[in-house]
């Protein structure tokens, strides 16, 4: 599981996904957590999801749009250098209402 802001940072992550992709989980909340998407997802997808986590996402996502349910490649980090990784990802969103 990974959790991020509305900004896009990298909030939380789980053990497993971040062992997955060959990170320590100190690094992906630390030094990368701003950068994280640049780093795991192949160009020209991290551009693309740039774009998207700057603006207010519709409720109904495109039909090309990970939200949609379609496949995704991570790169993970492999003693052999990057390698892509399929993941079939589930985004939600949830809004924190301060004061309560």
């Amino acid at each position: 599981m990974m959790v991020i802001d509305s900004k896009g940072k990298l909030m939380h992550i789980s053990r497993e996904v971040a062992d997955d992709l060959g990170y320590a989980i100190i690094d992906l909340l630390g030094e990368l957590s701003d950068k994280v998407w640049d780093v795991i997802l192949p160009e020209p997808f991290s551009s693309l999801h740039n774009v998207h986590v700057k603006t207010e996402l519709s409720p109904l996502p495109p039909p090309y749009s990970c939200r949609s349910g379609l496949s995704v490649c991570f790169m993970a980090l492999t003693e052999e250098g990057y390698k892509p990784k399929p993941y079939k990802i589930k985004v939600k969103s949830r809004r924190l209402v301060r004061g309560k």
